[in-house]
This record gives structure tokens, sequence and C-alpha cells, in this order.
């Protein structure tokens, strides 16, 4: 089933870290569309919750130096 849900991330970010962090969740399947929002330090992800999960998602951002919570 597609979900939407926003991570807050922990860090204020670039403009070029915010196209990371969309390139990065991308990849992953079940990700259907990510969209950043660097000034409000939030990632709006729609994703389909029977591949891929919000804390998955989190983790992939920690284990390339962003931090963010669901």
């Amino acid at each position: 089933m597609n979900r939407l849900h926003i991570l807050q991330l922990s860090q204020q970010i670039s403009e070029t870290q915010a196209r990371d962090i969309e390139e990065l969740l991308g990849k992953l399947e079940g990700v259907i569309r990510v969209s950043v929002d660097s000034d409000a330090e939030i990632v709006e992800v729609e994703y389909d919750d029977t591949i891929v999960n919000k804390f998955q998602m989190v983790d992939v951002l920690k284990a390339h130096g962003y931090s963010a919570r669901v």
C-alpha cells in the first residue's frame, strides 16, 4: 500500500545535499517519490510499505552521514 511520510532532518542541509538525499532514497526499491525541503529540514517520501519502511529510509540516510527521524 502506498504511503506518504515526512522524515525530519536533524540538521540544515544545502541544495546539493538535498539532491543527494533525493537520489539516495529514490534508489530504494519501493520508493515512488522523494522531495526534500532544505529550508524546512524535511523529506517527504511516497513509498510502498509492502516493500520498504520509514525506518529503512532513516538507516540509509544515517549510513550516508545524514541524521533524520521518523
